[in-house]
């Protein structure tokens, strides 16, 4: 009798498995025999039932094909091969698997539940999934509805046609049906008695949704004879229409008599499923993704430059940061009636002559009213940035003539000669400010006189329309997402940049001034903007800020930091915390010359030749960030894409005093611009 009961058991345990082996596969037979009534195959039984005299005879079907889209009906008693018309959508290999997973495993299920099982199998990042999904979903092949994954017949034809690597497949079906199992377990045989005649049935959702060691329930039993068997066995859930509880239900027996159980030795390396994803982590997440992929669709301005002003063909303003340090430059700025914008490209000038130069420039305003021939009257030499503001004279009376065509009367000479001392004298930037009307007439003169001025660089700056939200955060975001200490009178470009630029070195410099910051910073043996063996001030306080936000927000002590200290020979980075091996260099591309690249590849190459390091952080200054923004985006993906990830670039939030990555900038200007691009 005992014998009959184990080896019952034993089959039990070996149809449970059985069954959940098979639950995964239980859905695409359902889908195949919906799909032969879908192609026909019932019209061919009628029409051979009307031959033989039997419409009611069955009649074996065939191996069902893919559905079949038919541009005509098709008459019952003719027989036709059907033609399966796949959807012209072109997917990528890691599409494809995705889309063959969410068919087969996935289809009518939770889309978060499913979103978490994928990410902890495939070796995709998990926004990679998300954006893939989302591509999916606009190609019109799944539609996310009330938070289930369904399938278009779109979708569904071009999921059938998938063949994809199995062991995917089985390694979510593993982790979906994964129990955690006994490793010997000691179970009485047990002598049945006549029991109740109720029919208990496995439920393989509830052992997705429950995955626990089952525990012996409070029991009533008597009159059994137990012997000890042993065998591994998994969790079992029975569930019953009588009970509203989906643990075991044991039978009432009248009496028990049991010895003594084994102890009970569980594998503890099994590792715990995360089904459930926090919701705001899963929203926020989800929000990021698509605004990245909005972020790709449109197209953002390469540089703050040509975020702030049109590019104009042959004249861009986008050519200023690829200026030459021994080549002047000669600008016409068109004056706008919305928008005051003189000073903002004066301080952006300046940053490009420090970069290319290295060092302050000087600078002159003068007002061609005020003294009419100030353009031929004073040298221009290197190093200068002179504004010429004729906004508010006439452009003849500017050159001292009446009409257009003396031009060729006057004695230009004074002017010529100043020009060409200006094409001969280095990198300085010469400036007409001027109204829009009298620009075609000034570029007709300087055109007129390109030979003898050829090496000096013309360039067109005029405003783009932009509104208020979007002036405001291109200023933040070149100034270290600060806002200014005052309200604004005006909301004029000059009025955000100048303003933040303020509060940006105030803020810099209250950090900077911290004593117990600034005495374990050392000054940089290195030359920079051409000063022999100093540092610029801005690459000295960022330094500051930079052990302030180690040891004020990562909570870093004191004595893991070093600075300007040698960890190899050849390499000093500005900061280095010891136990975490993290070399952070500051780089401001003062003083770099023709191109920033070289200076950066240089910092960039010496940390790829020695392996002294865990992780490089190099840190650019908001304002240099904005400029050189897409060249900075393409750097880091290029350094993941040739293994060197863990080289990052950062520049720094002065508002919330912390580092932030440089790609994460793109995502909310992009949208701004989409956003007024609409309007």
């Amino acid at each position: 009798m005992g014998k009959d009961i184990g080896s019952k058991l034993g089959r039990g345990r070996k149809h449970i498995h059985i069954d959940l082996g098979e639950a995964t596969i239980s859905e695409h037979k359902r889908v195949v025999k919906e799909d032969l009534k879908k192609t026909g195959i019932g019209l061919e039984k009628e029409a051979e039932a009307k031959d033989t005299g039997t419409a009611t005879r069955s009649t074996r079907p065939r191996i069902p094909r893919p559905p079949i889209i038919r541009s005509e009906p098709v008459s019952p008693s003719v027989k036709t091969e059907p033609q399966v018309i796949f959807p012209k959508v072109t997917l990528s290999g890691k599409q494809k698997a995705i889309l063959y997973i969410l068919y087969h495993l996935f289809r009518e299920k939770n889309f978060k539940d499913a979103l978490s099982r994928m990410n902890s199998v495939l070796e995709y990042e998990p926004e990679d999934i998300l954006h893939n999904i989302i591509y999916l979903e606009n190609q019109n092949l799944i539609k996310i509805d009330a938070d289930k994954i369904v399938f278009t017949d779109k979708g569904e034809i071009l999921a059938r046609s998938i063949a994809v690597d199995n062991s995917i497949i089985n390694k979510i079906k593993e982790l979906k049906y994964k129990i955690p199992e006994a490793s010997s377990i000691a179970i009485p045989q047990i002598i049945r008695k006549t029991l109740d005649k109720h029919i208990y049935q496995i439920s393989p959702e509830i052992l997705r949704e429950e995955l626990i060691v089952p525990t012996i329930p409070k029991i009533q039993l008597s009159t059994l004879i137990l012997s000890t068997i042993n065998k591994n066995i998994t969790s079992i859930f029975i569930s019953t229409s009588i009970y509203k509880d989906k643990n075991i239900v044991i039978p009432h027996i009248p009496r028990i008599t049991y010895g003594k159980i084994a102890t009970i030795s569980m594998n503890k390396n099994i590792p715990p499923l995360n089904h459930e994803v926090e919701k705001k982590s899963l929203v926020k997440t989800i929000e990021k993704a698509k605004e990245t992929v909005r972020v790709k669709k449109w197209r953002l301005p390469p540089s703050l430059l040509t975020m702030l002003f049109k590019p104009i063909k042959k004249y861009n303003v986008k050519g200023l940061i690829s200026v030459k340090p021994d080549r002047p430059v000669i600008i016409v700025a068109i004056k706008s009636p919305d928008e005051e914008y003189i000073f903002t490209l004066l301080s952006i000038l300046r940053e490009i002559y420090r970069m290319k130069v290295g060092g302050l420039p000087l600078s002159r305003y003068v007002s061609a009213k005020r003294t009419k021939y100030i353009a031929e009257e004073e040298m221009m030499r290197q190093g200068l940035i002179k504004v010429i503001d004729d906004s508010t004279a006439d452009f003849l009376e500017f050159f001292g003539i009446s009409k257009i065509k003396d031009f060729d009367k006057i004695n230009l000479d004074s002017l010529k000669d100043r020009l060409i001392e200006l094409s001969v004298g280095g990198l300085s930037f010469l400036i007409f400010y001027i109204d829009e009307n009298k620009k075609d007439q000034l570029l007709g003169y300087l055109l007129s006189i390109r030979d003898r001025i050829a090496p000096a660089k013309i360039i067109i700056v005029q405003p783009r329309k932009l509104n208020s939200e979007l002036k405001r955060e291109l200023a933040r975001a070149s100034w270290g997402f600060v806002d200014p200490s005052e309200p604004l009178l005006k909301d004029t470009l000059d009025k955000n940049f100048r303003l933040r630029e303020e509060e940006f070195y105030n803020k810099l410099e209250n950090i900077a001034t911290k004593q117990e910051y600034a005495e374990l910073v050392r000054e940089s043996v290195e030359d920079e903007e051409g000063l022999e063996s100093f540092e610029s001030p801005l690459h000295y306080q960022l330094k500051v800020f930079v052990v302030y936000y180690l040891m004020k927000k990562l909570k870093i002590p004191e004595e893991d930091i070093e600075t300007e200290a040698e960890v190899v020979k050849g390499v000093i980075p500005d900061i280095y915390v010891k136990s975490k091996r993290l070399a952070i260099e500051i780089e401001t591309f003062y003083g770099t010359g023709l191109s920033p690249w070289r200076k950066l590849e240089r910092t960039i190459e010496k940390y790829k030749k020695n392996n002294v390091t865990n992780e490089v952080w190099i840190i650019i200054p908001p304002l240099q960030t904005m400029l050189y923004l897409k060249d900075l985006i393409h750097k880091v993906k290029r350094l993941k894409e040739k293994g060197y990830g863990f080289i990052k670039l950062y520049t720094v939030n002065i508002s919330k005093k912390k580092l932030i990555p440089i790609k994460e900038i793109p995502v909310k200007l992009s949208r701004l611009f989409s956003k007024q691009a609409q309007v």
